[in-house]
């Protein structure tokens, strides 16, 4: 059994890679987001589906530490990861600010010092809005995944589209 959530993890991503493994082609795919996926069902599940799903994200671990491990992961990438905007917007009469503005934008260089690299997760739900969702499940998706949970109607493609 792993000694730790990151040990569990790691054991997943490997199991993940492997039944991806295929001779012929190349396969890309992010362990993380799809460990955090099955995390965000994970907080709806109850019986045997919650079991199971526990024994395949970290077994042997608490529901709330696994939870707040995929939480405090999310943080930490946003943090030293993700892009970090310029606090304010240029003045519209400064052509060189406006340059620079759109440089940022464009190559993120300065945008993000402490990396070369760029790491954005997003854990919103797009849920069909003629579902009823608990507010139990509500309020432990708010709680863990702070990007929350948006009810749209499916039905009006362009309408989604726009939000999403």
């Amino acid at each position: 059994m792993p000694e730790s959530i990151t040990e569990a993890q790691l054991g997943f991503a490997l199991k993940l890679l492997q039944s991806q493994y295929c001779n012929e082609k190349s396969v890309v795919f992010s362990p993380v987001s799809i460990a955090t996926a099955i995390a965000t069902v994970y907080l709806g599940a109850k019986g045997d589906t919650e079991k199971q799903i526990r024994n395949v994200l970290a077994e042997g671990f608490e529901p709330s530490d696994i939870l707040s491990y995929f939480s405090k992961l999310m943080e930490h990438i946003k943090k030293e990861y993700g892009v970090k905007m310029p606090s304010s917007e240029p003045n519209p009469n400064d052509e060189d600010a406006i340059t620079k503005r759109k440089l940022e934008l464009c190559c993120l260089s300065d945008c993000n010092p402490t990396s070369e690299c760029v790491l954005e997760t997003f854990n919103r739900a797009y849920v069909n809005d003629d579902i009823k969702l608990k507010d139990e499940f509500v309020k432990k998706f708010d709680e863990y995944f702070v990007d929350g949970i948006e009810q749209v109607n499916f039905g009006k493609a362009v309408e989604v589209v726009e939000v999403c």
